[in-house]
């Protein structure tokens, strides 16, 4: 049973970015999308955003795959070292986006640096503050800590799909199907002082996660024509 249960693994690590890939990309061609804000990305064609951490929910990480793949470049995303980090990192590669592994706890100095660099060379780096584990929609200080060491704002977005179907993990992942309507929207970003203390870096988290729930309850109420998704 373990030797069928590591066969099965590693299969799904050699077959899922391949279909993984074509999955969002195909979702990315079908998909009605909208986005708001990201004033260097709107029109044609692949665009850079401004260099900035782009943290969003981690429920609504395939809603951003769907269509960031075809439509934004230089963007790398940051994928811990969990157990199926190896999997989402391969699928992130297929859509041709970057990724960076570690966390802002885990996989320490490597992942600092190689993020630093990255936001050096103009790119902007997407975060979801309440992954890999959860609790679902409560941000970790993490995300501050790394903007905060980085010097870099946070940049809070909200992306939502209608119609979408809901999986039942902890973060109740939001899969978009065919031909779903898309709305990607970016808040106002937040700047970490280099010498913020605890006490003002958790009021930063707070509004950060305050920020993300009133994004994403706003786009999910108009979507939804006045009930939330």
């Amino acid at each position: 049973m373990k030797r069928l249960r590591r066969w099965l693994q590693a299969l799904a690590i050699v077959t899922a970015p391949w279909l993984g890939g074509w999955l969002m990309r195909l979702l990315g061609l079908s998909a009605r999308v909208e986005i708001r804000g990201f004033e260097a990305a709107v029109g044609k064609g692949r665009r850079a955003v401004p260099s900035a951490i782009y943290a969003f929910w981690h429920d609504q990480l395939l809603n951003m795959s769907a269509f960031a793949a075809t439509r934004f470049k230089h963007v790398a995303i940051l994928v811990s070292h969990h157990r199926d980090g190896e999997i989402i990192a391969r699928v992130v590669k297929a859509l041709g986006l970057d990724v960076i592994r570690g966390s802002s706890t885990r996989g320490g100095a490597k992942a600092i640096a190689e993020l630093a660099e990255y936001l050096r060379s103009g790119g902007s780096v997407v975060f979801t503050p309440d992954g890999p584990r959860g609790p679902r929609h409560k941000a970790s200080e993490g995300v501050i800590l790394l903007a905060q060491r980085l010097n870099k704002p946070v940049v809070p977005v909200a992306c939502v799909a209608l119609p979408v179907w809901r999986a039942g993990s902890w973060d109740r992942l939001a899969v978009p199907l065919p031909f779903a309507r898309v709305v990607g929207i970016e808040g106002e970003p937040i700047s970490i002082p280099r010498d913020a203390d605890r006490a003002r870096r958790e009021q930063l988290r707070m509004k950060l996660e305050k920020a993300l729930e009133n994004l994403t309850e706003r786009l999910e109420t108009e979507l939804a024509g006045g009930r939330r998704n």
